[in-house]
């Protein structure tokens, strides 16, 4: 499949304008620093330059739309004790070729079905569990098959199957030195779901469901915490609007077998895990249509006894919620109970952006903290975490064509975080610019 994605691409970049062929991508170049770095086996301050290349060619031929993608995500500069890994380095890698079919109506007057099969990206829902990530250098790609149906009450339906790539190569060496290879997807990996999102009423409210399943197995070179889970959970939300109060509501539970983090080789044990968000905001009117909000998250951890209850974000995006990954990559969908405060400017005069405050406890005391890797297994150091601020600004240079990012992240760390690392505090810094063409 990777073979023939990029030959696929080959030939459509090689092909005449008049074959209906259309061509885009972006370069971004990102250089990056964190210093008082958390994460466990890592150099305390770390500074590098990361590089994303992608070149999108498409061709239409009538209801079929065949579409590639090549991506070559590298990082330069990184020290040997890097936190990088293949979830950021991925260079030269054809991501996507799929067969996009258009069946209009098919399904009854007013609707829109299509049909998506081969190597693609997912947003599932509200991208929580299933997502193609744009802030990580390296992102998430599947093959399978997507169907997609828009009813005529305005419901969005969403079903797939899919086999997740696995980025290659992984050996830490070959990381370091950007060294390109196929991904591959397999059978003993899979991942399945759907997701409906509908109006209730004329207020702007929506109620949705999700439901993902996810299947692995060990095969020879290619270990797994064997994981058999199931997860599912409603949703319900009012999107922000100027004027208006808008809010997000959605929990998961989470079930099934897998074997811990931390001893992937065990046996598989039973898992009960969830999350809960919550959020309420004001839009006011205005041309950045300014937006403040409040937000509360709950997500488990593992807890002594005979089930494991750390919770499994599966292939789900955080930046637009929890902050930078890279480098930094403190909070993920795992153990943790963080409210906060939010406040955002939409893109409408060419900027946009967010500063986020939030209070950060475990929701176990003996449990990896979020994503650091940072343990205390007695629980002698409790709960509270410390406190993170989040800012993010977008501009846009040359309308649709060059745009400037500015990210800036501060951690105070308290409790389990400040022992973790020499020093109190933690800092990342990213700018970047990338060209759209």
């Amino acid at each position: 499949m990777a073979r023939a994605a990029a030959g696929t691409l080959l030939l459509a970049l090689a092909a005449p304008a008049s074959a209906g062929v259309d061509v885009s991508g972006a370069i971004r170049v990102r250089p990056a620093l964190v210093d008082g770095q958390v994460r466990p086996g890592a150099a305390t301050s770390e500074s590098l330059v990361e590089l994303r290349t992608i070149v999108n060619a498409a061709l239409s031929t009538g209801a079929v739309t065949w579409f590639a993608e090549l991506r070559d995500s590298r990082a330069h500069g990184k020290p040997d004790d890097t936190r990088l890994s293949a979830a950021d380095v991925n260079a030269l890698e054809p991501v996507q070729l799929k067969a996009m079919l258009d069946f209009g109506d098919l399904a009854g007057p007013g609707t829109k079905l299509r049909l998506t099969l081969g190597r693609t990206g997912i947003d599932l829902g509200a991208r929580r569990l299933v997502a193609l990530g744009d802030y990580r250098n390296a992102a998430d790609f599947f093959t399978g098959v997507d169907a997609t149906l828009e009813t005529r009450g305005g419901a969005d339906l969403e079903l797939f199957w899919a086999m997740p790539q696995t980025r290659k190569p992984d050996a830490r060496e070959a990381v370091l030195a950007n060294r390109p290879a196929l991904d591959r997807e397999r059978l003993a990996q899979q991942v399945f779901g759907a997701s409906v999102l509908a109006p209730v009423g004329s207020r702007g409210i929506e109620l949705g469901f999700t439901a993902i399943g996810l299947r692995e197995r060990d095969r020879p070179g290619f270990e797994t915490r064997d994981r058999q889970l199931w997860t599912l959970g409603p949703r319900l939300v009012r999107l922000p609007a100027p004027g208006a109060l808008d809010f997000d509501v959605e929990a998961y539970l989470q079930g099934g077998r897998a074997a811990p983090v931390d001893r992937p080789r065990d046996a598989a044990v039973p898992v009960r895990a969830g999350m809960v968000r919550a959020l309420v905001g004001y839009s006011w009117q205005g041309a950045l249509a300014p937006r403040l909000a409040l937000e509360f998250d709950h997500v488990s951890g593992d807890v002594p006894g005979g089930r494991y209850g750390r919770f499994d974000q599966l292939f789900g995006a955080r930046r637009f919620e929890y902050g930078p990954s890279s480098v930094y990559g403190v909070l993920g969908r795992a153990n943790l109970t963080s409210p906060g405060l939010r406040f955002t400017i939409e893109e409408r005069s060419g900027a946009d952006g967010w500063i986020i405050a939030r209070g950060l406890w475990a929701a176990s005391a003996t449990d990896f903290f979020s994503t650091t890797g940072v343990r205390d297994p007695s629980g002698a150091a409790g709960r509270f975490a410390g406190v993170q601020v989040d800012a993010r600004a977008r501009l846009w240079l040359v309308p649709r064509t060059l745009r400037a990012d500015l990210n800036v992240t501060g951690l105070a760390r308290r409790g389990v975080l400040e022992a973790a690392a020499p020093g109190r505090s933690s800092v990342y810094v990213a700018s970047a610019l990338e060209a759209f063409f």
